[in-house]
């Protein structure tokens, strides 16, 4: 039996919807984690005039004709319904206008379910809603480090196989995705580099980013994963750290992978960014890879809102999809697991 190819979950009828981005300049690697708090000590993105769209305004809905107006309000009471409950008892003023009713139900999905901000769609002759509900602010870099793994190619097989095929069940893109126009453009980059310095310098560390990508993409792009839980119950450590790793490992179940592909960023024109991408397979934590990464996060960071971690539903005729109410809780236990796992791999 052989695990499922790592892919990357997207919500096909989101596919329409415009997926904004995250705004800062100070992205840091994910940092090791405190050994007496557990805690994870990682610096934050830095905010720059952080602007969020409002909420629908009177404004707003005195512009609309009164068909699409009642449309919407329609729309707003059957979410209110769907997200927060009945709305049996309301009460309504007499004289009380449409745009009462649908500023009302803005309110309730404001303080009873946090939205942040609401965008209305036309599709045809049907509306659609987004509702997007901030979840925290997220400046981390979370890597995981290829080359420690590699290494025990020959030392420890068993691990290494193990290792590679879990790695390659994430949801995570990495330094081999060239098919990715960023990743090329900075391998692009690094090579040109490559090339001048080794000019100037016959002695060019091994391991530079360019020697790494060379020796292993074939390798890791043909290696047939296999079903790592399978060998991880069949794995006999000998070590201490080796019995910590399978510890570690066989809590992976527990953790959502897939959570930050389920959130957006703050903006609502289309970006070239989007929040899942602060986790990455890379060479080394440390490599020229990384930090250009992590360069190239700061300066797209200054024009952009990209910390600002999203969630978001679609609200439509017919099909009101719920809020995920412990995406927050889903996301902390990820970034701890892979803190520990880094942590981990530091010392193999």
């Amino acid at each position: 039996m052989q695990s499922e190819p790592r892919t990357i979950d997207k919500i096909k009828r989101t596919a329409k919807v415009p997926f904004p981005t995250l705004r800062s300049n100070t992205a840091v690697l994910s940092q090791k984690r405190n050994r007496k708090t557990k805690s994870v000590e990682g610096k934050r993105f830095s905010f720059s005039d952080l602007e969020l769209c409002p909420l629908l305004s009177s404004d707003f809905l005195k512009g609309m004709d009164e068909q699409p107006k009642r449309q919407l309000g329609l729309l707003m009471l059957q979410t209110v319904a769907e997200l927060i409950g009945g709305i049996e008892h309301w009460k309504f003023a007499e004289g009380m206008y449409l745009e009462d009713l649908i500023l009302k139900c803005i309110y309730q999905l404001k303080e009873q379910e946090k939205v942040d901000f609401i965008e209305v769609f036309a599709d045809g002759d049907k509306l659609r809603l987004i509702l997007k509900k901030f979840i925290c602010s997220r400046g981390s870099v979370y890597c995981i480090p290829l080359g420690r793994i590699f290494k025990l190619k020959n030392k420890h097989r068993a691990l290494f196989h193990i290792l590679v095929s879990f790695v390659k069940s994430l949801p995570y893109s990495g330094l081999f995705d060239t098919n990715e126009s960023r990743v090329d453009w900075m391998w692009d980059y690094l090579y040109d580099d490559y090339i001048c310095s080794t000019s100037k310098n016959k002695n060019l560390p091994y391991n530079h980013p360019v020697n790494f990508f060379a020796r292993h993409e074939k390798w890791y792009k043909d290696y047939q994963a296999q079903d790592w839980e399978k060998l991880l119950k069949e794995y006999k450590p000998r070590k201490p750290l080796h019995s910590e790793l399978k510890e570690l490992l066989s809590r992976a179940s527990e953790v959502d992978f897939q959570a930050p592909n389920r959130l957006c960023i703050a903006e609502t024109e289309d970006c070239c960014f989007e929040h899942g991408e602060c986790y990455l397979l890379v060479d080394d934590e440390e490599s020229n890879f990384t930090q250009n990464y992590i360069q190239m996060l700061n300066e797209y960071g200054n024009d952009n809102d990209i910390t600002s971690a999203y969630q978001f539903t679609i609200a439509e005729q017919g099909y009101i999809e719920p809020l995920e109410k412990d995406i927050y809780q889903k996301l902390n236990e990820l970034d701890g697991f892979l803190c520990d796992f880094n942590d981990i791999l530091r010392k193999l």
